[in-house]
């Protein structure tokens, strides 16, 4: 047993020697930096509707198709389904901020919202927007938004149209 004990300290020793004196962690690789701790467990559930973080992916994928589906249509009656789905993502992004699911959910959800076509809609879109961008600023999903709050969604709102213009007209 001894000749075990003498034989492993003596390897690991080996080992030890052959390290370099001071390892560089300052450049520790994102995946590694990623803790458990920061990501939701799959069995957590968040928002008024109890969502996992696959319920809430899988249910604005649902919406988004179904606007699409019915593009022409009114499609107002999904405002309130997505407003149950946003309420989950900001729960998941309140208790779970770093979890690398909140950009792309945010992102997902802002384009959906973005289908809907009225004027609540339009502004939970921008604004979903807004936190992917000032939340997420290195994410490839903030540079994603960044291009969709200049070129989609800023077409997506009404015109300001002067009220005595309204009341002119014949």
């Amino acid at each position: 047993m001894l000749k075990h004990i003498v034989l492993l300290s003596a390897v690991g020793g080996f080992l030890l020697s052959a390290l370099p004196a001071q390892a560089d962690t300052t450049a520790a690789p994102v995946a590694a930096q990623t803790s458990l701790r920061t990501l939701a467990p799959a069995d957590r559930y968040f928002g008024q509707l109890k969502m996992s973080v696959l319920g809430m992916r899988n249910a604005i994928k649902d919406i988004s198709a179904y606007a699409d589906a019915a593009a022409g249509a009114d499609v107002s009656n999904l405002l309130h389904k997505l407003t149950l789905v946003d309420d989950a993502v900001r729960d998941l992004k309140a208790q779970f901020p770093r979890d690398t699911w909140v950009p792309q959910l945010g992102l997902s959800l802002a384009q959906a919202f973005a289908k809907i076509h009225c004027g609540d809609a339009a502004v939970r879109a921008n604004d979903t927007l807004d936190w992917v961008i000032s939340d997420y600023p290195l994410s490839d999903q903030a540079f994603t938004a960044k291009g969709l709050r200049t070129a989609d969604f800023a077409s997506t709102t009404s015109p300001i149209v002067p009220i005595e213009a309204l009341a002119s007209t014949p």
